[in-house]
């Protein structure tokens, strides 16, 4: 039997105009994320929605990062042509100088990756040569090439 406490709350449902007004952020921002966090909603609840309605999600964002190009040509600030297609000012500055992300990894204009996952132990030059003293302060250093 199940006790009371571990009941869930019936699940919330949407009416069509809060749906039709996701679908009008989503298009606006470009972005399922900030569009729900405009209107209050779970994304993850949104991002079905998108599924459902056979939106290619990629689509979007390339249609975003082709807006925020477009901006930029127009000689608009960097941190306000963020600001217009809803984008990390970090990943406004890696967009300017061709830094491509994929799958936690960072693809440098010259071909290098910086791979998040993977890391190289180093022995930092502040502690003692002695091997004891230098185990226990290991740095960890993203592996890069």
């Amino acid at each position: 039997m199940v006790s009371e406490q571990t009941k869930r709350p019936p699940a919330r449902t949407f009416t069509d105009d809060e749906k039709a007004s996701f679908f009008a952020a989503f298009e606006r921002l470009g972005s399922i994320r900030l569009a729900a966090e405009e209107l209050g909603f779970k994304p993850m609840t949104c991002r079905h929605w998108v599924t459902l309605a056979g939106i290619d999600v990629k689509v979007a964002q390339r249609a975003r990062r082709t807006e925020y190009f477009r901006l930029r040509a127009d000689a608009v600030p960097r941190k306000e042509a963020a600001r217009q297609v809803g984008l990390n000012i970090r990943t406004a500055v890696d967009w300017d100088q061709g830094i491509r992300h994929a799958d936690n990894r960072r693809v440098l204009p010259d071909g290098r990756i910086i791979d998040y996952n993977k890391t190289v132990t180093a022995l930092s030059d502040s502690y003692p040569a002695d091997s004891r003293a230098a185990e226990t302060h290991r740095l960890e250093i993203p592996v890069v090439g």
